[in-house]
């Protein structure tokens, strides 16, 4: 999902924090303000769209609001959820802006249904309630869903779902305005939490679980930092889990196959890439639990040095493939980064470790 505004301040890394004088957060700005990860059900992590900025413009969309925002230069923050695992609803949102005076806020909630459409493409479909606070459902950009909004003095707001229609909707859309209305009530520091490992949380998950830890860096090597991990529920060639680390100089990809999808994969095109080739270097390596072999192959031809490393890791219930080729066209990794190596790959298959 993208904002439809482009004439957006939009700051990722905070709205109105600390300064350089001063640590502590500011606890008037709307960022202290806003939702947590923690304050919706497991299954959830962060999506990409949430930040805080100033707003001025719809780019003419919208003349009314764009001549309000011109005026009242609100601060503005959008939370953006979304569902990993777990079931619906697919995504969740809280939208928040903080004006200067109750007069620009009530202009504003007047309007409520283009400012929150323009800065959050949250579409309010019907609504019913008060003067200063409505439930309302929405045909939604891909699914129905539901939400409330509201003005409290200042603050205009308004908390989405989308995924869940009907009466379950409004019941997991007033849970989140509950939330929401507390976190207005006890700002705090806005420390995003860790959402890497969400992915590999989800009970679904049918094999067991090797990775290298949130952080590892083996002697002679650069740091490795977890970057992301998913349950792919069938996205991808037939591997269960996708995990991603990356370092200064590159990164290691890891993909967990149940054993019996890896044999079937290896037959493939796609799945004998880089390693079959005649060419390709190979060796093996024991240890406890386990064997692996590490191959040094070719995108092209067979001159020089290798350039893609990777190997093929084996347990009784999983089989990790570290650096896979993701299509015809992937081979080959930087030869600047060092975990593209004989060395590398040793490391990381003797670093693996159940979670």
């Amino acid at each position: 999902m993208k904002l439809l505004a482009a004439a957006v301040l939009f700051l990722l890394a905070g709205c109105g924090g600390s300064s350089a004088l001063d640590d502590e957060p500011d606890l008037a700005e709307p960022a202290a303000m806003m939702l947590r990860l923690g304050d919706l059900p497991a299954g959830f992590r962060y999506g990409d769209d949430r930040g805080c900025g100033d707003v001025w413009s719809t780019e003419g969309r919208e003349t009314e609001l764009d001549q309000l925002l011109v005026e009242a230069r609100p601060r503005w923050c959008l939370g953006d959820f979304a569902r990993e695992w777990g079931g619906p609803p697919r995504v969740a949102q809280t939208t928040l802006f903080l004006f200067e005076s109750d007069e620009d806020a009530k202009r504003a909630w007047e309007l409520r249904k283009h400012l929150f459409a323009s800065f959050g493409r949250i579409l309010i479909t019907t609504e019913r309630g008060s003067e200063d606070a409505v439930v309302f459902d929405s045909n939604g950009l891909q699914q129905l869903g539901a939400g409330e909004a509201w003005r409290d003095g200042r603050l205009v707001v308004a908390v989405y779902e989308e995924g869940l229609s009907g009466e379950v909707g409004r019941e997991f859309a007033a849970d989140l305005a509950a939330k929401q209305r507390e976190r207005i009530e006890t700002p705090s520091d806005p420390v995003e939490e860790d959402d890497r490992e969400i992915g590999l949380e989800d009970p679904a998950i049918a094999i067991p679980v090797y990775w290298l830890g949130r952080e590892f860096e083996p002697a002679g090597l650069p740091k490795l930092e977890l970057d992301r991990a998913d349950h792919l529920r069938g996205e991808g060639p037939g591997n269960e889990v996708k995990i991603d680390y990356q370092s200064d100089s590159g990164g290691v990809n890891l993909d967990l196959w149940k054993p019996e999808a890896w044999r079937t994969f290896k037959t493939t095109r796609l799945g004998r890439m880089i390693w079959s080739s005649q060419c390709a270097r190979r060796s093996e390596l024991s240890f406890e639990g386990g064997r692996a072999e590490v191959y040094g192959g070719y995108s092209q031809g067979c001159d020089g040095e290798p350039d893609h490393w990777l190997a093929h890791v084996y347990y009784d219930e999983v089989v990790v493939a570290v650096n896979m080729a993701y299509c015809y066209a992937c081979g080959g990794r930087p030869s600047s980064d060092p975990y593209n190596s004989r060395e590398g790959m040793e490391a990381v298959v003797r670093g693996l470790r159940r979670r």
